[in-house]
């Protein structure tokens, strides 16, 4: 036995073929059935051609009828209408929406005779798109009413929602959809700054609406988030560079404008010392104090406010380069001795590199020997006699600056020493010995290296 709606169905069929056998005495005998091709199909439209490998200069008007048949998934009955144009594309408007219609087409002939009628085509009319309102943006969700365009019974509303920029950069992600009875959706559980593609529909008796138009849903600014610890590195005793990296877009919370740099005193009891920045990624700190460690934290501002401190990263600016030496020289014919000292200053005092050289002529410079010591006396040998000699000192502190270099001469002496040792004196060492000191020949006079001291002696009773 046929359900109703298959009886209603065959009884349209039923209408066609009656329609078609109507005009059988009127049709051309070259004339072939047309096929309905759809076009486009909207809520209360329905365009379609009729398409026909007759000679086109032999039609006089192209046409359909059609009949609603269903009606939101309710059978209906409905009279047939026909609409005819001169042109195959036929649009038919004034439709119900959700609803199920049957299309026939033909075309009639210039003398009179009309084609054989189509195959019957059934079309379904889709729901209008809803009107959706914004109702409320905040800092992890939006609120928004999907609004109808039907008086059925709707069954689900359902949003679909694609993150398309995070804090300003493209971040997309995957598109969600969300479903429920109710025309007002909540979506919650998002990140701040975040701007989402959103469209809605409904549903009414199995029958999905068309979307509704996009529409673009920023989520509202909140502080940032403390961005990652600073890389600073001493440039100067009175500088240092400070660079980082922007904030994660997830941890923006909306577009960084600036930052904060803060450096303290680790071991001073003085205040810390702010310095606005705009939205930058180094910056260069001048007028630090030589020698001293600083703690330096990072902190990140949008329009909603500025983020919590980054971890500190402590940076200790150079010692201050040593001042110029003060150096004596003496010498002896193989032999210069080389003195030297520098004042205390802002550094730690590394050691001191003292070279030795010949001018010649020309100004040409050649470097005999070089010393780095942090003994205050050096003495450079295998020297030849009488002959002039440069020495320049530099001091070097822990951090490995060097200061300006001290420049002495001196002209080595003639061979053999030119001083006799002083102050001979002679003590009673027992009945076979006796006991002589004397002031030892001093460095200048030994000119040379000093190999011992030769003594002669002489009976006091010449008679033995």
């Amino acid at each position: 036995m046929l359900s109703k709606a298959a009886m209603e169905r065959a009884g349209y069929l039923l209408f066609a073929l009656v329609l078609g056998m109507h005009g059988l005495h009127r049709v051309h005998g070259q004339a072939v059935a047309p096929q309905l091709v759809q076009v486009s199909v909207q809520p209360t439209s329905i365009t379609v051609t009729v398409n026909t490998t007759h000679t086109l200069s032999e039609i006089s008007a192209y046409c359909v009828t059609y009949t609603l048949v269903r009606l939101s998934n309710h059978p209906m009955t409905r009279p047939h209408f026909t609409k005819c144009n001169t042109s195959p594309i036929i649009a038919v408007s004034g439709l119900e929406e959700s609803a199920t219609y049957d299309f026939v087409g033909f075309y009639n002939l210039t003398d009179g005779f009309f084609s054989p009628n189509s195959s019957v085509t059934g079309f379904n009319t889709p729901t209008a798109p809803p009107t959706v309102v914004l109702n409320t943006t905040s800092v992890d969700f939006f609120t928004l009413t999907v609004f109808p365009t039907t008086l059925d019974t709707i069954s689900t509303y359902c949003s679909n929602f694609t993150r398309i920029l995070l804090s300003g950069v493209y971040s997309p992600l995957p598109t969600a959809t969300q479903c429920g009875t109710s025309s007002v959706i909540t979506v919650s559980g998002l990140p701040a700054a975040a701007t989402y593609n959103v469209y809605a529909w409904y549903s009414s008796h199995g029958n999905d609406s068309l979307p509704s138009i996009p529409m673009n849903i920023t989520t509202i600014e909140a502080a940032p988030l403390a961005p990652d610890a600073p890389k600073v590195t001493a440039i100067t005793m009175n500088s240092f560079v400070v660079h980082w990296l922007p904030p994660a877009p997830e941890r923006q919370n909306g577009p960084v404008a600036g930052y904060t740099l803060q450096f303290a005193f680790v071991s001073l009891p003085l205040p810390a010392i702010n310095v606005s920045l705009n939205a930058t990624t180094f910056t260069h700190v001048f007028l630090a104090s030589p020698d001293t460690q600083y703690a330096v934290s990072l902190f990140a501002r949008n329009a909603a406010g500025s983020s919590p401190g980054s971890l500190n990263t402590t940076v200790r600016t150079l010692q201050a380069a040593p001042g110029l030496p003060s150096v004596n020289t003496s010498s002896n014919p193989t032999a210069i001795q080389v003195q030297y000292s520098v004042a205390p200053g802002a550094f730690e005092l590394q050691d001191f590199t003292v070279s030795l050289y010949q001018m010649m002529s020309l100004n040409i410079r050649v470097d005999i020997a070089m010393e780095t010591t942090n003994a205050s006396s050096i003495i450079f040998s295998g020297l030849s006699s009488s002959t002039t000699y440069y020495v320049d000192v530099r001091a070097r502190n822990a951090q490995g600056a060097v200061g300006l270099a001290a420049i002495a001469s001196d002209m080595t002496k003639p061979p053999g020493p030119s001083a006799a040792p002083s102050g001979l004196t002679f003590r009673n060492g027992g009945i076979t010995s006796i006991t002589m000191t004397w002031i030892p020949v001093q460095f200048a006079d030994i000119n040379g290296r000093l190999l011992g001291y030769n003594m002669m002696y002489m009976w006091a009773n010449t008679e033995n």
